[in-house]
């Protein structure tokens, strides 16, 4: 479930730790270093669809929600730049409230999904290398997540 985040709270994060810079207003092209991104901690993805007439299915309201906090705070972390194109390398960290034993590698179907629709990339099929780690006893959780671009052949040195 989401956390409440906001603005001033993800402004807050980012000021009080300098490592998780937020990417200046863009030019309209692509990044030219790694993005880093840091979001509030998706639903479970146990919750995510609920049944309705005809064996079909929506979204829960808690994944609309969160999709809707997370897509706020892509744009403000990187707002005025291109999709990210090309194969791309993206490293997790998880940072998580509790002991429980979360499945992390279907968290990142809400976070993927909400890169894509902001356009941070064009699609999460560019993903060619992922990596993850859990972080235990963060006071709020939330996913960091580094992308970088991996070098194509032919690319210019």
């Amino acid at each position: 479930m989401a956390h409440g985040w906001t603005p001033a709270l993800l402004s807050r994060r980012l000021r009080d730790n300098p490592a998780l810079h937020a990417l200046d207003a863009g030019s309209a092209q692509e990044p030219l270093g790694p993005v880093t991104l840091i979001l509030p901690w998706p639903p479970s993805a146990n919750h995510r669809t609920t049944p309705v007439a005809h064996g079909r299915t929506i979204l829960t309201r808690a994944v609309k929600e969160y999709k809707r906090q997370a897509a706020l705070a892509i744009l403000s972390q990187h707002r005025g730049y291109a999709p990210l194109s090309g194969p791309l390398r993206v490293h997790y960290d998880f940072h998580q409230q509790d002991q429980r034993r979360h499945d992390l590698d279907n968290l990142m179907k809400d976070i993927q999904d909400c890169c894509t629709a902001m356009h941070v990339w064009h699609d999460d099929s560019q993903i060619d290398y992922g990596s993850w780690q859990r972080h235990r006893g963060a006071a709020l959780p939330y996913v960091k997540f580094l992308i970088t671009k991996l070098r194509c052949p032919g690319d210019d040195v």
